[in-house]
């Protein structure tokens, strides 16, 4: 028996049938309505439309500009940095007991305090470079380098000048300074910087 389908629901039906056993259509082979020939198609491009749709957001969502985090605010020149001051620790027993752990530059201006000027005046009869006549009035900016720390109480200032000669050379001198016994134990005179000091020790 020949088949054909059914105008309305498209299901099949015998070609001599005058209703459709599934949907009750009658004349079921006429042309279909014109509602129900558009009825598919219309379901198909509103899915497309909105999946296509849905990818767009996607899309936008991902290509958005991303929001910036507020910038850091910069100290201005009123509110730079400003070193402590610890030109009020004026012996290096002192110095044991208020300075920072670690802290060399505080452990360096107490022992300048107690010991700089007469570190200078030593260093000035020891040494015939003709160096620093003033260094005594000036013993901290004399003694810029850095304090080492050795054993049993010593510690040592040192100091750098740059001195205007035949090579132009940098100048390294030193103060050794027995913190127990209380005594410069040596000093080394101006050397260029690119030698290590030799100290001349007192007794």
């Amino acid at each position: 028996m020949a088949l054909h389908p059914c105008r309305d629901c498209n299901r099949p039906l015998s070609i001599t049938a005058d209703t459709c056993p599934h949907c009750g259509a009658k004349a079921p082979h006429d042309h279909p309505k014109r509602g129900a020939a558009l009825k598919v198609p219309l379901v198909v491009a509103a899915a497309a439309l909105g999946f296509w749709g849905f990818i767009s957001v996607l899309v936008l969502s991902d290509t958005a500009p991303a929001t910036r985090d507020p910038q850091p605010q910069h100290a201005t020149a009123s509110e730079s940095y400003t070193p402590p001051d610890w030109s009020h620790i004026k012996t290096y027993q002192q110095a044991q007991t208020e300075c920072p752990a670690g802290n060399n530059e505080c452990r360096r201006v107490a022992v300048v305090n107690e010991w700089g000027t007469m570190c200078s005046t030593w260093l000035r009869m020891e040494s015939s470079h003709g160096f620093l006549p003033e260094a005594r009035d000036n013993p901290n900016g004399m003694f810029n380098g850095r304090l080492f720390i050795q054993k049993r109480g010593v510690v040592e200032l040192t100091g750098t000048k740059a001195v205007t000669d035949e090579a132009g050379w940098h100048y390294r001198y030193g103060c050794r300074i027995d913190t127990w016994k209380k005594k410069i134990t040596g000093i080394a005179v101006p050397t260029r910087a690119d030698k290590d000091l030799e100290y001349t020790t007192f007794h």
